[in-house]
């Protein structure tokens, strides 16, 4: 396998990853204004080109029959997708190609087969329901835009682990560089790969930096939504003020050096808050519920950035 590297620095770098969370971070808001349709909190959905086309997208049998399958809106899941764009695209560091090549396959994983997912679901529109969402069409343009842009970082780190394979024919090396273990044939393949990396480039070191934490903080902010989220939507379900306590426990505790991988236990609580969602008694779920849902998937996302990222 040749590989020529497409660009002449980093394909994890700052500039590319931003414009990918910026284009993603404006998805999730067209998305979210679609499911704030869908969850009635709004009366109707403004389409700037096909007039009504929005609503009769979102109130199609297709959109219905997707809502059964997963209990939330498929708008509000396009939601989660989206922002879980731009959160793993704005994770690690401009050499985690190499320095965590498993936080790059997570990328992809969210981006590109989600992407096609989001693309099929937009054809559908027209082909199936019969109708044009403006914003739908505008949010798989975005997914169109996140696979174009990722698709060289992903291809990279696959390169970069199968050079390492071609020098040392070890599953243990290639399983080591691809949780980001450094070595000396780990650098040789890195080096082999992107051409403008130094032959003495270090791997990059972990250091404490408050803004490096950002995955805690945004976790300490989960928590605080679940220990009042009852009280504003005025709920009487069972309430999730201790798991909020436990999440933002558990976020504090990995900003210490020997506890820093205390976060990844909130996976636990992710699925806690998904078994008591999905097995509630009541059809449809009430939107504390389904809130519940979302929050919990981004729990669980954001529990495998590691810290210091």
């Amino acid at each position: 396998m040749e590989y020529d590297p497409i660009f002449t620095k980093t394909p994890s770098s700052f500039g590319q990853r931003w414009f990918m969370a910026i284009i993603a971070l404006i998805a999730t808001g067209l998305a979210l204004y679609l499911g704030l349709y869908q969850w009635r909190m709004i009366p109707s959905a403004y389409d700037p080109l096909f007039q009504d086309g929005t609503m009769r997208v979102l109130d199609s049998d297709v959109s219905h029959t997707i809502t059964r399958w997963i209990r939330i809106p498929d708008a509000m899941l396009g939601v989660l997708a989206y922002l879980s764009d731009a959160i793993f695209a704005m994770a690690g560091s401009d050499q985690r190609w190499r320095d965590r090549p498993w936080l790059v396959m997570i990328f992809g994983i969210d981006v590109i087969p989600l992407g096609i997912v989001s693309i099929v679901l937009v054809i559908l529109q027209g082909t199936v329901v019969g109708h044009w969402c403006t914003f739908c069409l505008a949010t798989a343009i975005v997914s169109l835009l996140l696979i174009l842009f990722s698709y060289n970082e992903v291809w990279t780190s696959i390169v970069y682990l199968y050079h390492l394979w071609q020098q040392t024919r070890s599953r243990r090396e290639v399983w080591n560089a691809f949780w980001g273990s450094p070595s000396d044939a780990a650098l040789k393949a890195a080096v082999k790969t992107l051409k403008e990396l130094p032959r003495h480039a270090p791997r990059m070191q972990p250091s404490f930096r408050w803004i490096d934490h950002w995955p805690r903080i945004l976790e300490i902010m989960i928590g605080i939504w679940l220990i009042f989220q009852a009280t504003w939507f005025e709920a009487s379900l069972p309430k999730t003020s201790y798991l909020g306590i436990l999440v933002i426990a558990l976020a504090a505790g990995s900003f210490l050096k020997p506890f820093r991988r205390l976060h990844t236990l909130q996976c636990l609580i992710a699925y806690i808050l998904l078994w008591r969602s999905y097995t509630a008694p009541v059809t449809p779920l009430p939107i504390v519920v389904q809130t519940d849902i979302l929050v919990a998937l981004l729990l669980g996302m954001i529990a495998l950035l590691p810290a210091p990222i």
